[in-house]
């Protein structure tokens, strides 16, 4: 099985640290059992680590999903995407109480969503709402709303998404990272795979951002940081729900 996974990480980039991941649960289960203490019965493996990569490998091949799983060839054309910002670019930013993002063509703002922070799914992700220590999951959470809502319908021309924080930005490049943000980071990459999303990500200044930061703080207390909604620059743009985020934890 490993060796098969081992294959699958050399024709598919982003599962190669969920197979190494694997790899390290059954070297120390080897190593467990030369030194003569094992946490585990023999044939299996007590390691955290092992089962998440194994769950994220059999969601991604799961043949119950809505789409079928593109040939390996795509795959790997597809990870390397030209994309022209000018086309469609999403700008979003997050608060500790909601996050916001804006779809721009041409400039345009087309359509945006807005989202307030649930007690339950801050508990999830290990932190709680209104409270700053969690920003950089805040910001990886709604760029993973972000692909959630409009990454299927841009994976023929791709898609640029900025935001000014340095830390989902790198989360979204590299695809792991601690605690709340590594479960966010493997939900994205099985579907990154599976759907074919197609993004590039930049940073934009937070002096630009002005836009979303204000969607992002609409739900906050007026004891603190609370904007008002922006009408006069979304207008003419269309407001998007997105996908309950709930339902959406498949690893």
């Amino acid at each position: 099985m490993l060796g098969k996974a081992g294959r699958l990480a050399y024709l598919i980039p982003p599962a190669r640290p969920f197979v190494a991941a694997l790899w390290g649960g059954f070297a120390g289960a080897q190593a467990a059992a030369h030194h003569g203490k094992r946490e585990a019965p023999p044939g299996r493996f007590a390691s955290k680590r092992f089962s998440r990569a194994a769950r994220w490998l059999r969601t991604l091949l799961r043949p119950d999903l809505a789409e079928p799983l593109l040939r390996l060839e795509q795959i790997v054309v597809a990870s390397f995407p030209v994309i022209d910002p000018a086309f469609a670019r999403i700008e979003f930013d997050a608060s500790p109480w909601g996050g916001g993002a804006v779809l721009y063509r041409q400039d345009a703002p087309e359509e945006f969503l807005e989202v307030a922070w649930d007690p339950h799914l801050a508990h999830r992700l290990g932190e709680k709402v209104g409270e700053p220590g969690g920003q950089s999951t805040w910001e990886f959470l709604v760029l993973y709303i972000v692909l959630l809502t409009w990454g299927s319908e841009f994976r023929q021309a791709g898609l640029a998404i900025a935001g000014d924080s340095t830390a989902a930005l790198a989360s979204a490049i590299k695809l792991r990272g601690r605690g709340g943000m590594n479960m966010i980071s493997r939900e994205i990459a099985w579907r990154k795979i599976r759907y074919s999303w197609r993004f590039s990500v930049g940073h934009l200044p937070a002096e630009g951002n002005d836009v979303a930061d204000a969607l992002s703080r609409t739900r906050a207390p007026t004891t603190s940081e609370a904007k008002k909604f922006p009408h006069e620059t979304l207008s003419a743009a269309r407001r998007r729900h997105p996908p309950s985020i709930d339902s959406g934890w498949q690893c």
